[in-house]
């Protein structure tokens, strides 16, 4: 099952700020000081902490200042959010709902209508509530977004500062080999890695864009 509330046994907890711009996954490389319920948060006379109630619970996020799209990203259970990384829950946190709704996000139709709908650059949860609903989304467009999810988690995990740094080994990385073959397995698990990607991108806009005509 999902856990929805933080570790009693932490003190720091996962920060998730939003950051740039990013789809599917992201921007995991932060934590907060949160000890005792993050009494020494509270206790200072500017803080506020905002939707307590909505902490540790998984997500959809995105950043409030735009680039032409959403960049809809997949929040894990576990989390303490700030009010620039917009959120969207989903009612028992149902993971099919939030891969559905996510991968809805990331659609051209979607980016356009709220380009549409935006006066600038910023992307509020209001602009988003006012997307007409896409209904049920079938099993085969949610096993795209959730590979989206993997590929772009496994490429934000090669960054040092992120929480499940991995290094740069590709995973069919078979031995040995000089440095000039590492450096050429490397760049073809990427290629592929994100051809991948693309291809999957390019499938599920041509079903959200053919469903909402």
């Amino acid at each position: 099952s999902i856990a929805t509330q933080a570790s009693p046994a932490r003190d720091w907890q996962p920060y998730s700020k939003a950051g740039g711009y990013r789809r599917w996954y992201g921007f995991t490389d932060r934590v907060v000081h949160w000890r005792l319920d993050g009494a020494d948060i509270r206790a200072h006379a500017a803080s506020r902490p905002q939707n307590v109630p909505y902490y540790f619970r998984p997500a959809i996020e995105w950043s409030d200042v735009g680039h032409f799209d959403l960049g809809a990203r997949y929040r894990p259970a576990g989390y303490i959010f700030d009010v620039v990384a917009m959120s969207l829950f989903e009612e028992d946190d149902d993971e099919r709902k939030l891969l559905a709704t996510m991968a809805y996000l990331n659609s051209s139709f979607a980016g356009n209508l709220l380009n549409s709908l935006s006066s600038g650059m910023h992307y509020s949860v209001g602009y988003v509530a006012k997307l007409p609903d896409p209904g049920w989304v079938p099993d085969h467009v949610l096993e795209w977004a959730g590979k989206c999810v993997e590929l772009a988690k496994a490429d934000w995990e090669r960054n040092e500062t992120s929480e499940g740094f991995c290094g740069w080994i590709a995973p069919d990385h078979r031995g040995p080999s000089t440095a000039r073959e590492w450096a050429r397995e490397i760049a073809e698990h990427e290629r592929r890695s994100l051809e991948r990607a693309r291809d999957l991108e390019v499938a599920i806009d041509a079903f959200f864009c053919e469903l909402m005509g």
